[in-house]
């Protein structure tokens, strides 16, 4: 069976290689060709029948094989197949380029194909597990994500130091890119909060200024953040704006109501002044319709900018007063055109002698005056021969009363209460006070109490007839100007003060019972014109008992204050700035009525006395310790040690800091007595220091010039920089210059020192290079670059000479002598002889590094080995270099 299985097996199985090329150029199946390859101990048609199979998933077994030429000839039908003719740049898929990236030996398609991998933990996957240290470093500088740089990071520690470095790098610059970020968020926050304050605050001075710098530090701000965050800072500025807008809309109300203010203001003085010059022409002319029409005109002007702005209370009183005047004078002149020829007739009768007729005329003379009044001066023409009869009268009654007794002390009460009722116009209460003297004087009286009993009576007769006769027009004069005052646009105040005065005169005007149903009409307009004012005087009164009430409470605090505070431990800053308080306070809680003001004022000052005395012993106490450090500072100016006056002194001014609260006024005083000793000292220690500043000055002068002689000196003259550094240390500096010029002199010591360790390192790596040179002879037989180069001291020439005859056996590994001699020199070994470099560091550390070795004399023992090595000709750059860098 076995024969016929011999006879039947197929031609690509033949023993004939003749035989099995034939066949091989007709199979076609791939795991047939798969199976070829594995059998098949010839070369070329492994090669062949390698070459017909085009399955990527076969391609990538056969890359594993475990003969080198199948693998390399499948790797690089593999990378055919993935690489398109067009390039690598046809190429996205991230499976693809790695495995491009993997295949190809070509170090420029292989960074290509890796900066095109997108998938970032693909990336990962090469940086972490690539033998070829440039090929895991383009694969990380390709990752972004900051936790997988993290993990690389992690994975390259101690392992791949450029690996490790770009990751560390990376993510110091994704640290920062997030604190800016975060950054632009918190300001972005800041210029939000500091909007919505704003906006909470409202206008105020600086409101538009603020604005300005948040728009400002916005449009700054605003390219770096996303649309998204742009929408609440913008609708901050706009609410911002709005505020702002609403302003400016008030601010212009504002403008234009104070203008017509100001324009109210103006026809107010005007008025005033028009007022003023009509009752001047009052002096002069008599024709009282034109002037009371002009009065009522100026009248109404008043009204129509009183509406617009309430005047100050002087100007109020100074219209009232004056219309007022104005009004009694235009009454006067009326009054003397009926009267004007009753008047010039009594002024034409002669004084008389009789007492009862002389009381008479002074009555008819005082009954004149009252009646023809005058309130301002000086009086006109034609009211000074009534005045003048008045003063002849009144000097002739004298002469009579000087020879009259006094009389009787009960009748002169009773005559004195009437003649006071008289004048107080209470004609009822007077009539009353003249029966009980009646009475009184049927027993007898004296002649002057008689006399003046007759003249009151005549008096108080004439007043009944001359309220029967002149008070009823009057009274229907108020009813009207009452009536008037009804329903009247008037603020509340105003409003109430006419009414008052109207009150006012109809309380001088004597009432009978006659004039009841005047008294009726007059109080019920009355009643209806003060209807407005009641809920505003109500007011008014709640919120004066609210102040009184407020008075109470801050006399019981400061009375409290006083009796709890420890005046021994007290801050008598506080104790000041209470009291101040206080004051200001109590005169805030104002108006209040005429008898709680007087009251509470008195407690007040009562309970403010009892601090002001606590304080006032405080103020003494200070305003002397104050006196006593003026005397110090003034002892000061005659001390002979200046530095220590001057210590002294700024001892007395923290001591004047300590001294506790003072009167301004007398504070002001020693202050300037003080700052004036203490200018003084100041004065003086300046022109000492001026003059040490000139000295100084000249120190550093000589230490410049030496300092540049130093710079100026060659790198060998050492000797000379001595010198020049014995002769600066000899020279006083200030603190500053000196570490400024001594820091100059340490650079040119510096500088030498640098070149003189430049020109050794030169020499010593003039020396070495002798070595490198017989390295470099021996390995290529050149006898005369042997013969020529020269070993630096330490090396073993008779063991160099061995090695040029060949007489040195192998006894040293070369790669682990180039990787100690690497990490001797700090140098990166190859990704290859990672794994040895970690175990040669490993056994280094095992052995104690170096074996209690100088870096020369290992240098020098690691030189010697490599002549005892193979010394491979791929090697011996790799050793050199790490020679060079050892030096």
């Amino acid at each position: 069976m076995a024969l016929l299985k011999k006879f039947f097996k197929p031609k690509w199985q033949h023993d004939n290689p003749e035989v099995r090329r034939q066949a091989l150029s007709e199979l076609q199946d791939e795991q047939t060709l798969l199976t070829f390859i594995e059998r098949e101990s010839q070369v070329d048609l492994r090669s062949q029948a390698l070459g017909k199979i085009r399955n990527a998933a076969l391609l990538e077994r056969l890359s594993q094989h475990q003969v080198k030429e199948v693998r390399q000839q499948a790797k690089q039908q593999w990378l055919q197949q993935l690489l398109p003719e067009q390039g690598i740049e046809q190429v996205s898929d991230n499976r693809k380029l790695v495995q491009i990236a993997a295949l190809t030996d070509d170090q420029a398609l292989r960074l290509a194909a890796i900066g095109r991998i997108t998938d970032q933990q693909e990336r990962l996957q090469l940086a972490m597990e690539h033998p070829v240290a440039k090929v895991r470093l383009a694969a990380a500088e390709g990752i972004v994500d900051g936790d997988k740089l993290q993990q690389l990071q992690q994975h390259a520690q101690g392992k791949d130091k450029a690996v490790y470095r770009w990751c560390k790098e990376q993510l110091a610059q994704v640290k920062a890119e997030q604190q800016q970020q975060q950054a632009l968020i918190e300001q972005q926050q800041q210029l939000q909060q500091q909007l919505n304050y704003l906006i909470r605050l409202g206008y105020q001075p600086d409101f538009y200024a603020r604005l300005q710098v948040l728009e400002k530090d916005w449009q700054q701000l605003k390219p770096q953040l996303g649309n998204d965050q742009h929408a609440v800072i913008d609708t901050a500025l706009a609410q911002a704006r709005n505020v702002l807008a609403e302003h400016q809309q008030q601010e212009q109300q504002r403008q234009q109501e104070q203008q017509r203010q100001q324009n109210a203001m103006e026809q107010q003085q005007r008025v005033l002044q028009q007022l003023q010059t009509l009752q001047q022409r009052c002096q002069q002319e008599t024709q009282v319709e034109p002037l009371n029409a002009e009065l009522k005109q100026l009248q109404q002007q008043w009204d129509e900018a009183f509406v617009q702005a309430r005047p100050s209370d002087e100007h109020i009183r100074l219209f009232e007063n004056t219309q007022q005047a104005l009004l009694t004078q235009l009454n006067t002149l009326s009054y003397l055109a009926q009267q004007q020829a009753d008047l010039d007739a009594w002024l034409a009768a002669d004084v008389a002698e009789q007492p009862k007729a002389l009381e008479q005329q002074l009555r008819q003379a005082q009954q004149w005056l009252k009646q023809l009044p005058w309130p301002t001066s000086p009086a006109p023409e034609w009211r000074q021969p009534l005045q003048q009869r008045l003063e002849q009268l009144q000097q002739q009654q004298q002469q009579l009363q000087a020879s009259e007794s006094s009389r009787l002390a009960d009748i002169d009460q009773q005559l004195n209460t009437l003649q006071q009722q008289l004048d107080d116009g209470h004609v009822k209460e007077a009539q009353r006070v003249l029966g009980r003297l009646h009475s009184l004087t049927q027993a007898g009286s004296k002649v002057s109490q008689q006399r003046r009993l007759k003249a009151l009576t005549a008096r108080l007769n004439e007043m009944r007839d001359w309220q029967g006769f002149v008070t009823t027009p009057k009274k229907e004069a108020l009813i009207e100007a009452m009536e008037s005052l009804v329903d009247a646009e008037l603020p509340p105040e105003l409003l109430a003060e006419k009414i008052h005065d109207l009150q006012e005169q109809w309380k001088q005007l004597a009432s009978g019972k006659p004039d009841q149903a005047l008294w009726d009409k007059f109080q019920a307009a009355g009643d209806r014109a003060f209807e407005p004012c009641r809920a505003f005087f109500a007011e008014r009164a709640r919120q004066r008992e609210q102040f009184v009430a407020a008075r109470r409470q801050l006399i019981a605090e400061l009375q409290h204050y006083a009796t709890a505070m420890d005046w021994n431990n007290a801050d008598w800053k506080a104790v000041q700035k209470t009291l101040d308080a206080a004051r200001d306070a109590f005169r805030q809680y104002s108006p209040v009525d005429r008898a709680s003001h007087k009251a509470t004022q008195a407690e007040f000052r009562s309970a403010c006395d009892a601090i002001q005395q606590q304080l006032q012993h405080e103020y003494d106490a200070n305003l002397a310790r104050k006196r006593q450090l003026v005397d110090a500072a003034e002892s000061l100016l005659t001390a002979d040690d200046l530095d220590a006056a001057i210590e002294q002194a700024k001892q007395l001014q923290h001591d004047w800091k300590q001294v506790g609260v003072t009167p301004r006024r007398d504070d002001q005083k020693l202050w300037k007595q003080f700052r004036q000793h203490c200018d003084a000292l100041f004065a003086r220690l300046n022109e000492e220091r001026q003059a040490r500043k000139a000295d100084i000055e000249e120190a550093i002068q000589q230490a410049q010039a030496l300092v540049e002689q130093a710079e100026a000196l060659s790198a060998e003259d050492a000797s000379g920089l001595t010198q020049l550094q014995q002769q600066f240390q000899a020279i006083q500096l200030p603190r500053s210059a000196h570490q400024r010029l001594s820091q100059r002199l340490k650079q040119v010591e510096q500088q030498q020192q640098d070149a003189q360790q430049q020109a050794r390192r030169q020499a010593e790596r003039a020396r070495w290079q002798g070595l490198v040179d017989k390295l470099q002879a021996l390995q290529t037989n050149d006898e005369s670059t042997w013969q020529a180069a020269q070993l630096p001291p330490g090396c073993d020439p008779q063991l160099f000479e061995h090695a040029w005859q060949g007489q040195l056996s192998v006894e040293h590994d070369a790669r682990e002598l180039c990787i100690r001699l690497e990490l001797l020199a700090d140098l990166d070994s190859p990704a290859e002889d990672q794994a040895q470099r970690m175990a040669v560091q490993v056994q280094r550390l095992a052995d104690g590094l170096g074996k209690g070795l100088d870096r020369n004399a290992e240098r020098l023992q690691l030189v010697h080995h490599w002549l005892c090595s193979d010394r491979p000709d791929d090697l011996l750059a790799r050793f050199t270099e790490a020679l060079r860098h050892s030096l």
